[in-house]
């Protein structure tokens, strides 16, 4: 009876030690997870403030018109290249 015990106790022991690393392991990742979060967090805000900043660049230099200008000359050679100009409907 005495060795069923200590079998019993050694196993247990074990499986006690066991769930110890594995709490510890979970502890050390959700420090990493937040850490992680935190950074990236960091990271978005830099980007939002970069495009913010990068948008207010653009406005102030007269930049959004010229950007416009072109996109609406490539979007007019685009649509001369697939409906040549002066072709009938259809």
């Amino acid at each position: 009876m005495d060795e069923c015990l200590a079998e019993a106790k050694t196993g247990y022991q074990a499986v006690f030690a066991d769930v110890k690393l594995l709490q510890q392991d979970n502890f050390a990742n959700v420090r990493r997870l937040r850490a992680t979060k935190k950074l990236n967090g960091a990271r978005i805000v830099a980007l939002r403030t970069s495009a913010g900043d990068f948008a207010r660049n653009l406005a102030s230099e007269g930049i959004v018109e010229v950007f416009q200008k072109l996109e609406n000359q490539y979007l007019t050679e685009w649509l001369n290249s697939v409906i040549p100009v002066g072709a009938a409907p259809q």
